[in-house]
């Protein structure tokens, strides 16, 4: 019936009446297409810096970056709360509000002051924002002068018409300046969103200069939970999906399928490395169109090189990861499909010179693009339907990028984003599960029944995988993806992945050129025209191989996969000579009483670090019984809807922490732990997860201090919960009596910073910041911040205030580190997923210990569930309230589970191949000559880390604790250190011994290698509590590191590789047994010293085991 005329007309003509169909109805189903968006990218950019210099907004010689946005938040409240999608679109029609805006940003790298200026879409000016240095001194107006001013500049310059509004709240914050900053918050008098959202408008003035005008909704507490609740259930369902993509087209179909399709040589590896390669590329260019609204995001603290950088090895990374993924995911799509249906042509053959032309291309072709029509008037008839009928809301917004048109070429990042959704998401979702299907129902029999399973299979994860979107209810982002994915699935088992790429590619580019075609700016008709022509690409080859032969063809049968056949390896044994084995040198046994010397001199000479941070004196169960004790006491009786969760705040060293350590040093860095500078706090939270949702909000938290002293009792209220409404210097003197009683201040050692209210339906809340003159240095200012609910005191916060120059310097040093410590991740998975697949292929060869892989997995994922079973207290101790209880679980425990599995599969598949390397030499060190040299190694590990504490030094290993029984999760993590650590450092020279025959060629190559293995493995750890806070230290204990490493390598290693588990257990051990005597927590001395005897053993066993194994 395809060759038939007929069939095409009819096929045409349903094209042509969707597509139309579709158009008509578009506008009231998405509501970008109600906009007037006459204003170009470099109109705004313009006027911008027209108004910039009129007004004397922002940095003079100021870059400028721009992007068209939008305001989800506003249109998820106006559609979800406020009467749907025709509420919003009434509300742009008639310009309550802008939700669809241009923001132009003009900034200077190192200067504070930046400003944003922001337009409607027609190109009228809407409002905007500039930062002034907090350091900044200008003259002050008195609060009435500031709103009599406030209010003349925005009537005459920002068209603001105050008729509309009335005043809502006004606080001010004096600055380190003495600059004192007003802020006055409006809102709209004569149209509003229900009981408690608001239209309201924001004035500021710094100084004696108006410095924002923002126009904003304000959206209730109340609908951010219920939207909280609905995007749980949406990320629920889908995490679901993305476990059966991990289970059934990752580990099923591409490791499975690659795994046997490498064993019988079916794989072609040239043509996807070159499409994914091609598509990578093409998207790493897409980021880079998109790289100019990067500096949107950019603090002006960071030097352009670090940015830059920074953006550019994200990008990169991404972009490496990226091309590994779809190398993969192609070759199993593409592999598995020719194994399955030898009645398709071969995918890697279709655009060959002689096929390009043929009449079966040119229907799949255009097939493909006629698949489109459908689909877009189902989506269109979908979306008018579910929410005019049945009440069920799925935004647009989440299907495109408003700041398309905001990029140089947005006809690239369209294009560019389309295909990689169209091939990669094909290949995964379509052709992995299906032809997976095909191959085990040929296999096994009823072939139908199991690509009927795949079939429904794929439908499901394909939609769920999609439901993250925001949409109500959290299914119907499912039903809406169904229907596609059953046609996708229908075009592929019946002609092949060609034109189910080309209609998902051409689908995905009506969306996202969407805010392109929407635009009718003469500027962006080039774009429009190159997005028009560049989605046609598949038809324009066809129509070249068509010019250049001269007619239509019918394809050979050789093109089909029927008539693949595997390439043959003769398996004739070649005969390869191998190196004499080594033997050890002679003066090995002085050496070892040297290194023995040596350490035991440097591990007793150079002093310990010392633990700065404060003991934790209590466990879990006199936390929760003492915040009991303090619930009573303050009469406060909850009921059996209240759950009680627990977490431990161990803290982390960061600017607080660095600031006081560098200026006032240790002896005052130590006073301020616990007070100003947070440390080892457990909170117990009683939460309700049940009933109205916007009665969940409530929350009581006892924060108990290290010693088990009472530091708060924090009482969140919903925000309509009713309340008192108090004037600020009620307010004030209720803030005042507070800190004087609690932290014995008087009023006179004290000075308030600011005092700022909260408006809300019910009641009024007021926040108030207050210098602790009394405490405070010259170089270090400690604050107080007090929140008062009603008239009672909810909560207080004590802090230390960071100057803004000091905090800008700090925040740019630490952005190299955070470039290093990426690096460092990257380099070191990278090299893991390496391992794993080098072993995989090995596997695939028959050169692997299946026995040892099956012991080692067996060990660690039981570990592994004990351990996070008993770490439930932990991982349910940050859950929100806003969110259904059981929803998190999934997502939390679940994501947990995938990375125990993955994690312990991946060590075993490494030591699995490990155990099957030959051995060159016989050589075997006695257990006493191993001591010897781990105390060596141990005495040169400490000294390279005996470094200058640049920044305070914490044991940060109190979190378990917060477990039913922390020994066990001790015991686990201590295993897990040894077997992780072992396995990747055997793996590593076991890679070396391959690369250079056992450290006998290309040395250089060896030295390299454990330079970047030891520079990754630090640079992970940089910038935590381990005191490690600067690149030259990582530098200095990275080349001395290595150096110690290539020692071991050269005169022990070689020869014996066995010796890697006890020296890892000893220096595990003794890191264990250190810890023992800090005192630092409950259980301390138990906790370290078992799992050091146990550490010691493993070493032992596992290497008994290596030993006897390679015998």
């Amino acid at each position: 019936m395809y060759r038939k005329k007929s069939t095409w007309i009819v096929f045409f003509i349903l094209f042509i009446i969707s597509s139309y169909s579709a158009y008509l109805i578009f506008p009231n189903a998405f509501a970008i297409l109600n906009i007037d968006l006459k204003m170009s990218r470099q109109q705004a950019l313009s006027k911008a810096l027209e108004i910039s210099n009129n007004y004397n907004i922002g940095p003079s010689e100021a870059s400028q970056v721009v992007t068209f946005t939008s305001d989800n938040n506003a249109q998820n409240f106006i559609e979800l709360d406020q009467g749907g999608s025709e509420k919003f679109i009434e509300v742009l029609d008639n310009n309550y509000y802008d939700a669809y805006y241009w923001h132009v940003r003009h900034y200077q790298p190192g200067n504070v002051n930046e400003s944003w200026i922001r337009f409607t879409p027609e190109g009228d000016v809407y409002g905007f924002y500039e930062r002034l240095s907090d350091d900044l001194f200008l003259e002050s107006l008195d609060e009435g002068e500031a709103l009599i001013f406030a209010q003349n500049e925005a009537s005459e310059k920002w068209d603001v018409d105050f008729e509309k509004y009335i005043l809502a709240e006004k606080s001010q914050d004096k600055k380190p300046s003495n600059r004192i900053d007003y802020n006055f918050v409006y809102k709209r008098s004569d149209i509003s969103l229900g009981e408690e959202g608001e239209y309201r408008l924001k004035l500021t003035v710094s100084g004696s200069k108006l410095t924002s005008v923002e126009r904003f909704i304000k959206i209730p507490e109340s609908f951010k939970m219920k939207y909280e609740e609905m995007r749980s259930a949406n990320n629920t369902i889908a995490t679901i999906a993305n476990y059966g993509i991990l289970i059934f087209y990752v580990l099923g179909g591409i490791v499975l399928g690659l795994f046997l399709l490498n064993r019988e040589r079916w794989l072609i590896w040239k043509q996807a490395i070159y499409w994914a390669l091609f598509i990578s590329i093409l998207m790493f260019f897409s980021g880079v169109n998109f790289f100019p609204l990067s500096w949107l995001n950019y603090d002006t603290a960071l030097s352009t090189n670090n940015f830059i950088l920074q953006n550019f090895l994200f990008s990169l990374i991404n972009t490496v990861i990226f091309s590994v993924v779809l190398i993969l995911s192609f070759l199993a799509a593409e592999g598995l499909s020719r194994k399955a249906f030898p009645e398709h042509i071969q995918f890697w053959k279709l655009w060959h010179k002689e096929n390009a032309a043929s009449t079966q291309v040119l229907g799949q072709t255009i097939g493909g693009y006629l698949i489109i029509g459908i689909d877009l008037i189902f989506v269109a008839v979908f979306y008018t339907v579910t929410s005019h009928y049945l009440g069920w809301w799925t935004p647009s917004g989440p299907l495109f990028s408003p700041d398309m048109i905001a990029t140089p070429f947005p006809w690239l990042s369209a294009i560019g984003m389309s295909l990689q959704a169209g091939f990669w998401e094909e290949c995964l979702f379509r052709a992995v599960p299906l032809a997976g299907a095909a191959l085990i129902g040929q296999k096994y029999g009823n072939k139908k029944l199991w690509i009927g399973f795949a079939m429904i299979l794929q439908a499901l994860i394909f939609a769920a995988a999609h439901a993250n979107y925001p949409s109500y209810p959290a299914y119907s982002r499912l039903v809406e993806l169904i229907v596609p994915s059953f046609i996708f699935g229908f075009i592929y088992l019946k002609f092949g992945l060609l034109p189910a790429i080309i209609a998902h590619f051409g689908y995905d580019v009506v969306w996202f050129s969407l805010p392109i075609f929407v635009s009718s700016s003469n500027d962006v008709i080039f774009d429009k025209i190159m997005v028009l022509l560049l989605a046609l690409v598949p038809l324009w080859v066809v129509l070249k191989s068509y010019l250049k032969t001269g007619k239509m063809t019918e394809l050979s049968e050789e093109f089909y996969n029927k008539s693949f056949k595997p390439i043959k390896i003769n398996k004739e044994q070649t005969i390869k000579k191998e190196s004499d084995n080594l033997s050890i040198y002679k003066n090995y046994k002085p050496l070892l009483y040297v290194l023995f010397v040596i350490g035991l001199i440097l591990i007793f000479t150079i002093p310990n670090k010392r633990n700065i941070n404060l003991n934790l004196e209590i466990n879990r169960s006199e936390a929760i019984k003492l915040a009991k004790d303090y619930m009573s006491e303050y009469n406060i009786n909850l009921n059996n809807d209240w759950v009680m969760l627990t977490a431990l705040n161990t803290g982390t060293i960061d600017i607080d922490d660095d600031y006081v350590w560098e200026n006032e040093g240790g002896e005052y860095y130590k006073n301020l732990l616990g007070s100003y500078v947070s440390n080892n706090n457990w909170i117990v939270r009683y939460v309700k997860f049940d009933g109205d949702v916007s009665e969940r909000s409530e929350e009581y938290r006892i924060i108990l201090n290290h010693d088990g002293s009472l530091n708060q009792i924090m009482h969140k209220y919903p925000e309509n919960a009713e309340g008192l409404r108090i004037n600020e210097s009620d307010a004030r003197v209720i803030a005042m009596e507070f800190v004087e009683n609690r932290f014995l201040l008087k009023n006179v050692e004290i000075e308030e910073i600011s005092a700022s209210p909260s408006n809300l339906v019910n009641r009024d809340d007021w926040f108030f910041i207050f210098k602790d003159t009394f405490n405070s240095t010259a170089d270090t200012e400690l604050r107080i911040k007090i929140s008062i609910s009603g008239d009672e005191i909810v909560s207080f916060d004590r802090y230390v205030h960071i100057p803004e120059k000091w905090q800008r310097d700090y925040k740019d040093d630490k952005t190299f580190l955070s470039i290093v410590n990426l690096v460092s991740y990257f380099l070191m998975m990278f090299f893991v997923v390496y391992a794993a697949a080098f072993s995989l292929s090995k596997w695939s060869k028959g050169a692997f210990n299946f026995s040892v892989f099956k012991t080692v997995s067996i060990v660690l994922l039981f570990l592994g569930f004990l351990d996070l079973f008993n770490s439930y207290p932990q991982i349910t101790s940050s859950f929100s309230t806003g969110s259904p209880f059981m929803n998190q679980i999934i997502t939390g425990i679940g994501g947990s589970v995938v990375m125990l599995v993955l994690g312990s599969l991946l060590l075993a598949s490494i030591i699995g191949n490990i155990t099957k390397v030959p051995k060159k030499s016989i050589y075997v060190f006695s257990n006493l000559e191993v001591i010897l040299l781990s105390v060596g190694i141990l005495g040169l590990m400490k000294f390279s880390k005996n470094i200058e504490m640049v920044s305070p030094y914490w044991i940060s290993d109190q979190g378990f604790t917060n477990t039913y029984f922390p020994l066990i999760s001790h015991l686990n993590d201590s295993i897990y250190q040894f077997f992780s650590n072992s396995i990747l450092l055997m793996f590593v020279f076991t890679f070396i011994n391959n690369l250079t025959d056992y450290g006998r060629k290309r040395q250089w190559l060896y030295i390299l290698i454990l330079f970047m293995f030891t520079l990754s493995m630090n640079g992970m750890a940089i910038g935590n509590n381990l005191g490690v806070s600067n690149f030259s230290q990582l530098l200095y204990i990275s080349i001395v590191v290595s150096v110690i490493f290539i020692f071991m390598y050269k005169f022990y290693v070689v020869y014996d590789i066995t010796i890697i588990p006890i020296i890892i257990s000893i220096m595990l051990s003794m890191q264990f047994l250190l810890i023992s005597t800090t005192n630092s927590y409950p259980s301390v001395l138990i906790g370290n010293v078992i799992p050091a005897v146990l550490v010691l053993f493993a070493g032992y066993v596992f290497r008994t085991f290596l030993i006897n194994y390679s015998k």
